[in-house]
């Protein structure tokens, strides 16, 4: 094993237990809120673990030994959508915590916005922090979604935008066992785009004051954007776009 592996596993040990320290904290009052939230932080730690040996800069081979600003505020967000998940098991809080999941949730949506451009101006874009940065997007949508989902705030059949990705991945594993055409995805700034006010949507979606009412209507016209590029997407990948040009 590389020094820098070494390196690099012993900061993730150490932001590992950060995590669980900080959410424990948050779980005093209401211990069963940690079934949910301890889940979602040990699948971002497999994550993290699974993946050390990709912290390498596009375009180079030398792994590096540190995990860097902007992989920590993605982290910083895999604990956010943790508070988030312990919601889904806990009754609807009222007061002041009826604010909790909605103000977890949109600070995790907003650090999104600052991780890619951290690690840009820093030179840190990593295949690491790619790969963390779009699992814990795609945990995110899921959460969010189910969550506004027991509060009333969207219909049942939006559980679809959550599984969305993982539906899509599963789908690509099936093509490639059976030997099917899977094409490399093509740069799409769109994608992002859509993703991210996917994302908002959830976001505003959670908070208490927003009437139930507002995002059961607007919902369909969110959901309709992101399956359209789903579809698009899995129409790229499987040739079928190629073969209709």
């Amino acid at each position: 094993m590389s020094s820098a592996v070494t390196s690099l596993r012993r900061q993730g040990r150490a932001v590992a237990l950060l995590g669980f320290g900080g959410i424990a904290l948050l779980a005093i009052s209401q211990p069963i809120w940690l079934v949910g939230s301890l889940v979602i932080w040990a699948y971002c730690l497999y994550l993290l673990f699974y993946s050390l040996e990709e912290n390498i800069r596009d375009g180079e081979s030398a792994l590096i030994a540190s995990l860097g600003w902007p992989t920590l505020v993605t982290l910083v967000r895999g604990v956010l959508l943790a508070v988030v998940a312990g919601f889904l098991i806990i009754p609807v809080p009222l007061g002041v915590r009826a604010y909790f999941p909605a103000g977890a949730y949109t600070l995790a949506v907003l650090l999104d916005a600052v991780d890619g451009r951290l690690a840009r101006a820093m030179g840190r874009a990593t295949r690491l922090g790619e790969r963390l940065d779009m699992e814990v997007d795609a945990a995110g949508i899921l959460i969010a979604s189910l969550l506004a989902i027991q509060y009333g705030k969207l219909p049942a059949w939006y559980v679809v935008i959550g599984l969305a990705r993982y539906l899509f991945v599963l789908g690509l594993v099936w093509r490639r066992r059976r030997g099917r055409v899977v094409l490399e995805f093509e740069p799409n700034a769109l994608r992002r785009i859509l993703a991210g006010v996917q994302m908002g949507f959830l976001a505003v979606s959670l908070w208490p004051p927003l009437p139930s009412e507002a995002s059961l209507c607007a919902a369909p016209f969110f959901a309709g954007a992101s399956l359209a590029m789903f579809a698009r997407d899995w129409w790229w990948v499987s040739g079928r776009l190629h073969r209709a040009a």
